[in-house]
């Protein structure tokens, strides 16, 4: 399956799913509300797909064919974030403040906001309104929330605390971590369970498992042992 047809069978439809459309083609002038525009003009040739949400242009998406890994080409969606013209954004050089890149199975995305941030595989696209929350949101004044609101559930087992902590630390590098972690930076199939629905339950099914062992059969070894003894 070449470029062209990957585009057109698999991200076009991952795109729309994630309400990015119409899919337009760029045209010179032409202002944008919420839409995923193809071959948009940029300084560094043209981006196979810009999206733009209220007329602001919010990320860059690279297209590759289905048979290539598309995470090594992400650089060249961070090109067409310098070479974006006409924002209003600007982030240590980019313009826009997210990138993609996908083969349609395969999804890395990137916030450029920050310095040497890190790219990671997503499921989906954010939505339009998800990546506009995203761009809200101030990855120093969450990170400071973390830190001043320490854990201080008293029926948390250790293990339970290790995790949450776990989860806060990689909140501080990366602060969507958690909204992420709930799916709602993603588009959701109706039928999937957000995952603090799960860990909500975790406690729950672990104390019903204990209990559906019921009691051990025999006795202690100490117990065998005395018993033998006074026979």
């Amino acid at each position: 399956m070449d470029e062209q047809t990957t585009r057109k069978t698999l991200i076009d439809k991952a795109l729309e799913a994630a309400g990015w459309s119409p899919i337009v083609r760029y045209l010179h002038g032409a202002s944008y509300d919420t839409a995923a525009v193809e071959e948009y003009e940029t300084t560094e040739g043209p981006a196979d797909y810009i999206l733009f949400h209220r007329g602001d242009a919010l990320g860059a998406v690279e297209a590759k064919k289905l048979s290539l890994g598309p995470q090594n080409v992400l650089s060249q969606a961070q090109r067409y974030a310098r070479g974006f013209h006409g924002g209003r954004f600007s982030f240590h050089g980019f313009r826009l403040p997210f990138v993609y890149s996908t083969n349609g199975e395969i999804i890395w995305f990137q916030d450029l906001r920050e310095q040497n941030s890190r790219s990671r595989q997503v499921a989906s696209f954010h939505t339009p309104s998800a990546l506009r929350e995203l761009l809200s949101r101030d990855a120093a004044t969450s990170s400071a929330w973390l830190r001043d609101h320490p854990i201080e559930e008293p029926f948390l087992r250790p293990y339970q605390r290790d995790a949450i902590a776990s989860a806060e630390e990689a909140l501080l590098e990366q602060s969507i971590l958690a909204r992420a972690f709930r799916g709602e930076f993603v588009s959701q199939d109706p039928d999937d369970e957000p995952a603090r629905f799960l860990l909500e339950r975790i406690p729950a099914e672990q104390e019903k498992a204990n209990s559906s062992r019921g009691p051990r059969v025999g006795c202690p070894v100490g117990e065998k042992h005395r018993k033998t003894k006074e026979t």
